[in-house]
C-alpha cells in the first residue's frame, strides 16, 4: 500500500499542490462554471448573428436582380432621352422625321433602279436630314446631291416625288401627278425610260400631267391640252382649238372664249414667268361638271400655289364691268 501511495503521489499534477483547499477548488469550479454560461451565450449570439448573415446574403441577391432590371431600364430611357429628349421637342420632331426619310429613301430608290439603275439614295451619317447619293458604277462612291447632272438631278427629283406619292397614297388616295418641266435636260434614252415609268403609273390608274417644251415628248403623249404666250407679255391662252364662238351681244363683234371641249372636263391655265415667257409656272386645275354650260370670259391672274373654285372664277368674273369683260377676239 505504500508503494502505491507513493506511486500515486509521484502522478500527482504540479498544479495541484498540498497547499489548495477545498474552497480555492469550489472557487475555481464556480468561475469554471460561469466562464462556461459565457461561452455558450456567445455561442448562441454568433449562431443569430450566422442567420442573420444568411438573410442578408438572400435579400442582396433580391437586390442585385432588381438593380440589373432598373440598370436595363435606366439605358432605355438614357437611349430615349439621347434620341428625342428635350423640353421644347425638337428632338423628338426630328427622331420621327428621320423615321419618315428612311422610309422615304426606301421607296425613291425602288422607283430609281427603275429608272436608271445607277443610282441609290442613303442618309447622311451625321443627325441632319439631308440626303447623300451613292455611285453603284463607281464602287459605291458616296457623292454630294449637288455634284449631280441636271439629267441626273432630274431622275432623283422624280423618284422621290414617285416615293412621295407612293408614302402619302397609304392615308391619302392621290390621282393625279403634274410635272412641271425638267425633260429638257434628259438625252433621247433616259427621256424614254422616264416616260416609261410614267406610263407604267398612268397604267396603274393615276393621271399623269406633264407640262414640257420638249418637242419629244408630242410623240409620247397622245392627250395634250396646248397654250400659247401672248405677244411676250407674260400670260399665255389655250390654243385655238379649245375656243368656241359666243353669240354676240348687241354692239359686239363676234368673240371667242377659252373653254373645255366636250369630252375633256380638265382646263389648265398657265403664266408663264416673267424672267422666262416660254415657261409655265402658275398652273389652275379647274374641273367643269358641265363644260357647254360654263363659259369663262377671262380668268384671274393665278400664283402657282392657288387652285380657284369656279365659284371663285364666276364671283371675281360678275364683279368687273361688263364693259371691261371682252372676249378674245380673232
Amino acid at each position: 500500500m505504500q508503494e502505491a501511495l507513493q506511486k500515486h503521489l509521484t502522478l500527482r499534477p504540479e498544479t495541484l499542490t498540498p497547499e489548495i483547499t477545498l474552497s480555492d477548488t469550489q472557487t475555481q469550479l464556480q468561475q469554471l462554471a460561469q466562464q462556461l454560461r459565457e461561452n455558450s451565450q456567445r455561442q448562441g449570439e454568433l449562431r443569430q448573428q450566422l442567420k442573420q448573415d444568411e438573410s442578408n446574403r438572400q435579400q442582396q441577391q433580391s437586390l442585385f436582380l432588381e438593380i440589373e432590371k432598373a440598370n436595363a431600364t435606366l439605358e432605355d430611357w438614357a437611349h430615349l432621352n439621347a434620341l428625342i429628349g428635350s423640353k421644347e421637342g425638337d428632338k423628338f420632331r426630328k427622331f420621327a422625321q428621320g423615321l419618315t426619310l428612311d422610309n422615304l429613301v426606301w421607296l425613291a430608290n425602288e422607283q430609281l433602279s427603275r429608272l436608271h439603275g445607277r443610282y441609290l439614295l442613303q442618309r447622311k451619317a451625321s443627325d441632319a436630314l439631308e440626303l447623300e447619293v451613292v455611285d453603284t458604277w463607281q464602287a459605291d462612291a458616296v457623292r454630294d446631291t449637288r455634284t449631280l447632272s441636271g439629267g441626273e438631278s432630274f431622275l432623283v427629283s422624280l423618284a422621290l416625288a414617285l416615293a412621295l406619292s407612293d408614302l402619302v397614297s397609304h392615308k391619302t388616295r392621290i390621282d393625279s401627278l403634274f410635272l412641271d418641266e425638267g425633260f429638257g435636260t434628259l438625252d433621247s434614252e433616259t427621256l424614254d425610260t422616264a416616260l416609261d415609268a410614267l406610263d407604267t403609273l398612268n397604267a396603274s390608274g393615276k393621271i399623269i400631267g406633264v407640262i414640257s417644251h420638249v418637242e419629244a415628248m408630242k410623240e409620247r403623249i397622245p392627250v395634250q391640252i396646248k397654250v400659247k404666250k401672248i405677244n411676250g407679255l407674260g400670260y399665255s391662252r389655250l390654243d385655238k382649238m379649245f375656243a368656241i364662238e359666243l353669240k354676240p351681244t348687241s354692239g359686239e363683234r363676234r368673240r371667242f372664249s377659252p373653254v373645255c371641249p366636250r369630252g375633256i372636263d380638265t382646263m389648265i391655265l398657265l403664266r408663264p414667268q416673267p424672267c422666262c415667257p416660254a415657261h409655265a409656272a402658275g398652273v389652275a386645275v379647274q374641273r367643269l361638271a358641265n363644260p357647254a354650260s360654263h363659259i369663262h370670259r377671262r380668268t384671274p391672274t393665278l400664283s402657282p400655289v392657288t387652285v380657284p373654285s369656279y365659284r371663285d372664277a364666276q364671283h371675281y368674273s360678275s364683279r368687273r364691268p361688263a364693259q371691261s369683260r371682252p372676249g378674245r377676239e380673232y
